[in-house]
């Protein structure tokens, strides 16, 4: 009798069906597992982005109300903070103001950019008022982090997330103030009848906001954020992106017309660089 259950034993030499079947049950709920999980992922990150923006928005525009001034273009912000620097308004435009409530006065000539047109060797006097913005906010107690008040990097128009901007959910992703130009026939920007304050959310690579090295996000994430927004379109509403034949995208837009733009969402390649919130 023992010796016929080991010859039995012996004979047995792969696994049941029912065995198999448990196997590849386990190792589809394990896959279906780790897709949902980035599903979520993915879901709570596209979230964030548009919590994020509806924040910083809201945060201009209170700023506004309280101080009767954007934010970076106040005047009047050496005397409510106390100034960075009291040698001249291009030093104090230079001086990192990290976990400091000193800062620099704006303008006030009604857009988060100084000085238009921006004359040939006055960059960072001209980026200035979108890197102050952020300082502006958080002195006012509107949003949250500390941020240094200049450019980024070597450049005076770089920004860098977690810097002089606030970084955004995406890697290597952040937010940016500035201004969408009045434009009419523009190789990069969509028809616009006066200037416009925005919030930039893209990519902060190697340039401002607006001057990424490479395009980094897809448009179908763009497409998504537009459409919880606003009315999913690329060159109208309150949120827009850049022409199809901008040069700082590459291709996120399908046409350079208003009325048959659409996102390039047939395609998972990172055609987009930037998104703008129109503000006021």
């Amino acid at each position: 009798m023992r010796r016929h259950a080991q010859r039995r034993f012996l004979y047995r030499t792969g696994f049941s069906l029912l065995e198999l079947s448990i196997v590849i049950t386990i190792i589809a709920l394990l896959a279906g597992g780790v897709f949902a999980g980035r599903s979520l992922m993915e879901s709570a990150r596209l979230n964030r982005v548009i919590y994020d923006a509806s924040h910083y928005i809201s945060a201009v525009n209170t700023f506004t109300k309280k101080y009767e001034e954007l934010p970076g273009d106040m005047t009047r912000a050496t005397k409510i903070w106390g100034a960075a620097s009291n040698v001249s308004a291009m030093d104090c435009i230079l001086t990192n103001s990290s976990g400091s409530l000193l800062t620099c006065n704006g303008d006030g000539n009604g857009l988060i950019h100084a000085g238009l047109p921006c004359p040939l060797g006055t960059e960072a006097w001209c980026y200035s008022e979108r890197y102050r913005a952020w300082q502006h906010l958080t002195n006012a107690g509107l949003i949250k982090g500390s941020f240094s008040g200049i450019h980024a990097l070597s450049q005076s128009w770089q920004s860098q997330g977690g810097v002089n901007t606030p970084q955004g959910p995406y890697n290597s992703t952040g937010f940016g103030l500035a201004y969408y130009p009045a434009a009419f026939s523009h190789p990069d920007y969509f028809d616009n009848p006066t200037p416009i304050n925005i919030l930039f959310y893209g990519v902060n690579i190697n340039g401002p906001f607006y001057g990424p090295s490479s395009p980094l996000l897809p448009a179908k994430l763009f497409w998504m954020i537009d459409k919880k927004m606003d009315d999913g379109l690329p060159g109208s509403g309150k949120v827009v992106a850049f022409k199809q034949t901008a040069a700082w995208d590459d291709e996120c837009s399908t046409s350079n017309d208003i009325a048959t733009a659409r996102y390039a969402i047939s395609t998972d390649e990172r055609r987009c660089g930037h998104l703008m919130f129109k503000i006021h």
